[in-house]
């Protein structure tokens, strides 16, 4: 049996594909932006990655609310794990789409507090 996450990953890896074909066929049209693709790449795959866990997640946690099994004093920590893991997602994809582009990431945190065993 195919599970919806699994379907889910094939639609979004196929949606990246199909921009990434896109992107290459802009190189065709303006020259100039080849120097930029590779940037495009990675940020699409990171892009489509945060987004396949976004998705993922979403499910796990309506499944997870959907259980007539579960009490209330779970349901309210599943909300509070969706939040919170919905701002670490975003974070996470901020600072990929960041690496991405040449933005060094791990200086800036490092600058900000966050220790070097942290990021490794």
């Amino acid at each position: 049996m195919i599970f919806s996450y699994d379907i889910m990953l094939c639609s979004e890896i196929l949606i990246c594909v199909v921009v990434l074909f896109h992107f290459h066929r802009a190189t065709l049209i303006a020259p100039s932006i080849s120097t930029y693709l590779p940037q495009a790449w990675r940020g699409a795959f990171v892009l489509s990655f945060v987004w396949f866990l976004h998705r993922w997640k979403t499910n796990f946690i309506a499944k997870a609310m959907t259980n007539p099994d579960t009490p209330s004093v779970d349901r309210d920590r599943i909300s509070a794990f969706d939040k919170v893991s919905s701002l670490g997602l975003i974070g996470l994809g901020v600072m990929g789409l960041a690496e991405a582009c040449g933005v060094a990431v791990q200086s800036i945190l490092t600058v900000g507090g966050v220790g070097g065993n942290v990021l490794l």
